[in-house]
């Protein structure tokens, strides 16, 4: 998922974790 304007982004990695990042910018 991707949120442009509050910017959030969660996804899977290798390792089949969630990541979660967040950013202002």
């Amino acid at each position: 998922v991707s949120l442009h304007g509050g910017q959030v982004m969660s996804w899977r990695n290798d390792r089949g974790e969630e990541l979660l990042f967040t950013s202002s910018k």
